[in-house]
């Protein structure tokens, strides 16, 4: 999985797994989880043969997938969610069923297990709409790996953290959580056995899990000074493969943002999902360049960001693997709720990769060395005018801060605290 980084023996230092470490289970195969069609699956919608996400799952279906049972309202709301017939995907038969995820992720469904023997039977539900899961995989904390690539599929675990007081913890951990059907946590067992059980859905959960195991490593942001940034990791977004021109007003050929979208997944050979209310708006607003431009191929990602993050459209990974499926929303309408509960992890020292990708919402652990994290915290309140968009979180009573939020905004954040947590210089002898 691309957005998550590994844990390494020193980060499970830090979050011990209740029976064994966290690790990826020798053998085991996605194949275990849900059973693969026997081809690959075909999402080919026109606007004259649309498809919806109920198609998607009867098509999954023949192809020997998991059953689906839906009731009746469930039914028509997947019958009304159209698949953008901009997606032209084959999907290798072993990704299917994550992919099918993907898609139902997206529009706020998930699915459960009705019968795990043979034939397996999967029942399709609305997160926002009724109670949430009622049936969670119960799995081991060293299958969290594989079931990160399901963001659909409900699952819980119990890990064990050290380091730090798991009750002010899951109390810091509470403004995070903006869906408890997706992720919720819960204090179990005796009060010194530092347990938090996890559930959610398999992505958000195996999220967290990774964000704990790394209290134990992540490097100060002291280490070195404030001069070079480490910088350890690799843009993870495809470059286009080819320039792209975009027509100015003095062309009188003014882009919809729409347009500007669907050229640019035709250039990174990535796929968009847009709901209806996204597209309508995309349709009606103009990307509004006074001159003709041509953005190098290199530059595209970063340019078409640049421009729908000033026009309150950002855009997060529903789908890091191939194929790629990126989301878009807008941050006037109901989902600004919800974007930061899909920001990528990273290490802090790849934030200056992603202020070159103001659109998407990233999250990072922080470790302040030589500075009080709550003053600090309360004195930062004043610079989070929009929870929506930046969030300043302390992590219990340790010395971390996750920080949520974009890029830019990141970046200049951790290199204003870089400078400010250095170790105080001791009293002048004339002061003492």
């Amino acid at each position: 999985m691309q957005n998550l980084r590994p844990a390494s023996a020193g980060a499970l230092a830090g979050c011990l797994l209740l029976s064994a470490p966290w690790l990826p289970v020798a053998g085991a195969q996605d194949d275990a989880i849900l059973p693969a069609p026997s081809a690959p699956l075909v999402i080919r919608p026109t606007e004259e043969a649309p498809m919806t996400l109920m198609n998607v799952l009867d098509a999954l279906g023949a192809l020997g997938g998991p059953g689906i049972v839906v009731d009746e309202q469930t039914r028509q709301m997947l019958a009304a969610a159209r698949v953008d017939p901009a997606l032209d995907l084959e999907v290798p038969a072993e990704d299917a069923c994550a992919f099918v995820e993907s898609l139902l992720s997206d529009a706020a469904f998930f699915w459960q297990d009705v019968h795990d023997g043979e034939p397996r039977l999967l029942s399709v539900h609305f997160r926002h709409g009724g109670e949430g899961p009622t049936r969670h995989r119960t799995i081991e904390p060293n299958e969290l790996e594989r079931y990160a690539r399901h963001p659909a599929l409900p699952v819980q675990t119990v890990l064990q953290v050290k380091g730090v007081d798991v009750r002010t913890l899951s109390n810091s951990l509470r403004g995070m959580v903006t869906d408890p059907s997706q992720l919720s946590f819960a204090l179990v067992g005796a009060a010194d056995e530092q347990r938090l059980l996890l559930r959610g859905m398999g992505h958000d959960v195996a999220e967290l899990a990774r964000m704990l195991a790394g209290l134990g490593e992540v490097r100060a942001l002291s280490a070195g000074g404030a001069g070079a940034w480490p910088v350890t990791g690799e843009d993870p977004f495809p470059v286009a493969r080819e320039d792209l021109h975009v027509p100015g007003v003095s062309e009188g050929k003014s882009l919809s943002l729409h347009q500007l979208l669907a050229r640019f997944a035709e250039l990174t050979g990535q796929s968009l999902l847009l709901s209806e209310e996204v597209t309508s708006i995309l349709d009606i607003v103009g990307v509004g360049l006074s001159r003709p431009v041509t953005v190098p191929a290199a530059q595209v990602h970063s340019f078409v960001e640049a421009v729908m993050i000033e026009k309150r459209f950002v855009m997060t990974e529903t789908r890091p693997d191939e194929p790629r499926l990126i989301s878009v929303w807008h941050l006037d309408s109901g989902a600004r709720t919800i974007v930061l509960g899909k920001a990528r992890t990273i290490g802090w020292e790849d934030l200056p990769i992603y202020e070159r990708h103001p659109a998407f919402p990233v999250q990072t652990l922080i470790h302040l060395q030589h500075t009080d994290v709550r003053k600090l915290v309360n004195s930062l309140r004043s610079l989070v005018t929009s929870p929506n968009t930046l969030q300043i979180i302390p992590l219990g009573d340790s010395a971390h801060l996750l920080l949520r939020g974009f890029g830019p905004e990141l970046a200049g954040m951790v290199r204003m605290l870089r400078r400010l947590d250095v170790e105080s210089a001791p009293p002048a002898e004339d002061e003492r």
